[in-house]
């Protein structure tokens, strides 16, 4: 009975067996299929460790604001860092009029998220609407170079004149004078393009999401399915806010997040050092400067630039940046970051060299910092800011400067600096637009004394070449003349130049096409959550595209 029974058996054994393996492999290949499913409507998780104060182009002034906004809204045109070009986006197309005084943009095919096809009428009003609504400087400065925008401006015209839609796809710029950094400066968000007739705040975009719900802490976005690019590979973006960047990372780190935007200076060391997160970092350097300016109205630096030279000799950027920043920034010799039309890779520019900054403070009128008293270095309250301060001020003590720190509350900070009433301060300038203009015109151009010329940096020469730069439509001859323009700026010393900053950012291996601009922006449109594949060993399933 026994043998009969075991021969009987064995046959449903295998059976048994064999029902388990497939039930097995069914339920695997039906989990793996429910979470291939589950991507394609599940949102890209995101994190900011800052608020989302407005979503309004014209009132947004942080790179949160700008960074979530671009899911939200674009401008007529984009520039791509692989080739340093303005490319198409609203704009079908654009030439150049009056020996380029007019700029005539045929528009492509597009329609708000409300369903309302885009004409040129609608971008005329929705920049009116902007420029009249901006508290930015910088960004009035902007829509300056459009003809009649100052008067629009001072309420002498209903509408910007130089603006025109001379047919629904068609759009006519006149500038007040031939100007070949516009077309850069309108990459900026505050030439993106709204429904500036709808009521609802934001207002409707033509951008690949949809706002779909908004709080403090939180903000989702829905797929455009009627994007005239084409839909966006992911359906929806969920972005939350932390306060503590600690949970942030910690949420990446558990895999709830599939991108951190920004890692702290703090972090980043041990971020690098984390065999799991150094090949998810993502590291840029972008076009921002971060330094320190002279108020050229005060003394002692007014009328004294061996004085403002020697501090910039005295100082070693790449101390700073091992021993305090944690390798996080770029060391600058001059003003331009690397990559900028008219940078000078070969220029020699400020180096540690303390000898020299002795040499030139004893030519300066103050032997060994004799007579020399205490420099007042002012800067927002951050643990940041302190620590460069501090060790800044400890440089400069080793040849003899004495500098006293200044910490002020980021809005005291604000209205002191454009006061001038600052001798010595923090500065930080991010570029506006992905241009040199940006940093050169709007920081050592005379005309924005005032505005954003804070240093109130002033030589006739440098006005002429800048602005002879603008005129100039050819990038050689553009080049040349900036390249000229910094070079007299650097030896003028207005400012110390420390560096170009960088940004760090965690996005997960199954992230694809996430590319950080060299303005630190992303195209949300060309995002990809990859899918699994479903692999044939059942207790080892790979991970890949499909």
């Amino acid at each position: 009975m026994m043998i009969y029974w075991r021969r009987r058996t064995r046959p449903a054994i295998l059976l048994l067996l064999l029902a388990v393996v497939v039930a097995g492999v069914t339920v695997y290949t039906a989990s793996r299929l429910v979470y291939t499913a589950s991507l394609d409507s599940r949102a890209l998780n995101v994190g900011l460790t800052a608020p989302i104060n407005s979503l309004e182009p014209a009132e947004m002034s942080s790179h949160e604001e700008h960074l979530v906004g671009a899911m939200v809204y674009e401008g007529l045109i984009y520039f791509d860092d692989k080739d340093k070009r303005v490319r198409p986006l609203l704009a079908e197309s654009w030439k150049y009029q009056d020996d380029g005084l007019k700029i005539v943009f045929k528009l492509a095919e597009a329609r708000f998220s409300n369903g309302k096809k885009l004409e040129a009428a609608d971008i005329k009003t929705c920049w009116e609407k902007s420029l009249a609504g901006s508290k930015e400087v910088s960004y009035k400065s902007m829509f300056l170079c459009i003809a009649g925008s100052a008067e629009f401006l001072q309420g002498k015209s209903p509408e910007i004149s130089g603006l025109q839609a001379s047919k629904a796809n068609t759009l006519e710029i006149t500038l007040t004078s031939p100007n070949s950094a516009f077309i850069y400066m309108l990459t900026h968000p505050v030439f993106w393009v709204y429904d500036s007739q709808e009521k609802a705040s934001p207002a409707p975009g033509t951008g690949p999401f949809i706002l779909h719900q908004n709080s403090d802490q939180r903000l989702s976005f829905l797929q455009n399915e009627h994007y005239h690019r084409g839909a966006a590979p992911i359906k929806a973006i969920e972005v939350k806010i932390f306060k503590d960047p600690a949970q942030a990372l910690a949420e990446f780190k558990g895999g709830q997040l599939d991108y951190l935007d920004k890692v702290s200076p703090q972090d980043l060391p041990v971020v690098r050092n984390d065999q799991e997160l150094r090949p998810l970092l993502v590291e840029k350097p972008l076009y921002t400067l971060y330094g320190i300016g002279f108020n050229l109205k005060k003394k002692p630096f007014n009328d004294n630039y061996l004085l403002r030279r020697a501090i910039n000799y005295a100082i070693d950027r790449q101390a700073i940046n091992q021993d305090v920043l944690g390798e996080t920034y770029v060391p600058l010799k001059g003003v331009l970051p690397e990559g900028m039309m008219g940078h000078n890779q070969d220029m020699p520019g400020y180096i540690y060299d303390p000898e020299k900054a002795r040499q030139l403070l004893e030519q300066a009128g103050y032997p060994g910092g004799k007579g020399l008293s205490p420099l007042m270095l002012a800067f927002n309250q951050d643990e940041g800011h302190q620590r460069v301060a501090e060790t800044v001020a400890q440089q400069l003590s080793e040849v003899g400067i004495p500098v006293q720190l200044a910490p002020l509350t980021w809005e005291y900070y604000k209205k002191q600096l454009a006061g001038y009433n600052l001798g010595l301060f923090r500065l930080e300038w991010a570029a506006d637009y992905p241009d040199s203009d940006s940093i050169l015109y709007s920081l050592f151009h005379s005309a924005n004394i005032g505005s954003t010329n804070y240093m109130a940096y002033n030589n006739h020469q440098v006005d002429q070449m800048l602005e002879a730069a603008r005129a100039a439509m050819d990038d050689g001859a553009r080049a040349r003349l900036l390249q000229k323009a910094e070079q007299i700026i650097i030896d003028d010393a207005p400012c110390i130049w420390l560096f170009q900053t960088a940004s760090a950012k965690l996005v997960q291996s199954n992230v694809d096409n996430l590319n950080v601009g060299i303005l630190d922006t992303v195209d949300w449109s060309k995002v990809v959550l990859k899918k699994p594949v479903i692999s044939q060993t059942v207790n080892q399933p790979q991970e890949g595209k499909v």
